[in-house]
């Protein structure tokens, strides 16, 4: 594959070169914006007919403590009530993520390609197969969450053995053992987490282009796609790291200038000055959230669009090999 910084000069052509920056933006927009709709309606629908999910519920309850009050569930009718609102709730949301997830990674495929045709009504062909989109969602989740209970008894065995002869060795306290069991479950279970993360991250790409193919051969592809190149993948994203500390700037500086500007104001003998000073300081704070959102909008769209370049490059050098040597790869 061609090097980081290569990829990276492909996204950031594309992206200040042309209006496809504009273009994702637009759709991610609409996309999202129907999300928080439709999740937003639901929960409107929920309290309308006084019914609770257990989020809902967890909220109340903060507030009731804030007031010296305990509230619980009044009966299992109630618990059945609100399961079945909590379940409902999460299968919409998935239903749309999927949906969101897409359509965005369709105008980005499209936007490689260069191919402006049905650049923003292609957005919403989730909607004709929510519940094969849904299928993928919960199976990349079950995927890796299963990659990490795995990993998770696995270290947990060996942790166990070890800190049970630290313990009769005397080497360790009870408090010690615990510590050391749960490093042991959990280290490596939130590595196995991102390594299946990197194996899959394609998937949603082979979808796209290949519409009609089941959700196991998609994860399948992205496997072949990904193979010795997950750390590729992460590298092309530490080249970034300029741009997310750049992203930080400006709320850094502004933190610096309103600190001066409170001292002035603490100092000021006259009201009229500590209020001009309390004003500078509003202006200053909102005028560094803004520049903080634009940078980070415009990081977005470059990274974006990046994964993009990354997923075209490893596509054409694995159908390359497959050209130059039919054996190698597994097929899809």
């Amino acid at each position: 594959m061609r090097s980081c910084k290569e990829m990276r000069q492909d996204a950031w052509n594309i992206l200040t070169g042309s209006k496809w920056g504009w273009k994702i933006l637009l759709n991610g927009i609409v996309l999202y914006a129907i999300l928080l709709a439709v999740m937003l309606g639901l929960n409107f629908i929920f309290e309308a007919a006084g019914i609770q999910t257990f989020e809902s519920f967890r909220e109340a309850q903060r507030e009731a403590q804030r007031s010296g009050v305990t509230l619980t569930i009044a009966s299992g009718y109630e618990f059945l009530r609100m399961t079945f609102a909590s379940g409902f709730s999460t299968f919409v949301e998935y239903l749309f993520q999927g949906i969101v997830v897409f359509g965005l990674v369709t105008t980005l495929v499209k936007c490689i390609k260069d191919d402006p045709n049905g650049w923003f009504t292609s957005a919403f062909g989730g909607f004709k197969r929510p519940f094969d989109l849904l299928w993928i969602t919960l199976l990349l989740g079950i995927k890796v969450v299963a990659w990490a209970l795995i990993f998770a008894f696995v270290g947990g065995f060996i942790g166990g053995i070890v800190s049970a002869v630290l313990r009769v060795c005397g080497a360790v306290t009870e408090k010690q053992m615990g510590v050391l069991l749960g490093c042991m479950c959990g280290i490596p279970a939130c590595i196995a987490a991102i390594i299946a993360s990197f194996r899959y991250m394609l998937t949603w790409y082979v979808k796209v282009e290949n519409v009609e193919v089941g959700a196991n051969a998609c994860i399948k592809r992205s496997c072949e796609l990904m193979y010795g190149r997950k750390w590729k993948l992460f590298f092309f994203w530490l080249s970034y790291i300029g741009w997310y500390i750049l992203l930080i700037a400006p709320l850094a500086i502004a933190s610096g200038v309103t600190g001066a500007l409170s001292a002035a104001g603490a100092g000021a003998s006259e009201d009229a000055t500590a209020a001009a000073a309390d004003e500078s300081y509003s202006v200053v704070m909102i005028g560094a959230l803004v520049v903080t959102i634009l940078i980070g909008v415009f990081v977005v769209l470059y990274t974006a669009i990046g994964q993009a370049v990354f997923y075209r490059d490893a596509k054409a050098e694995v159908d390359a090999t497959k050209e130059a040597d039919p054996s190698e790869g597994v097929s899809a």
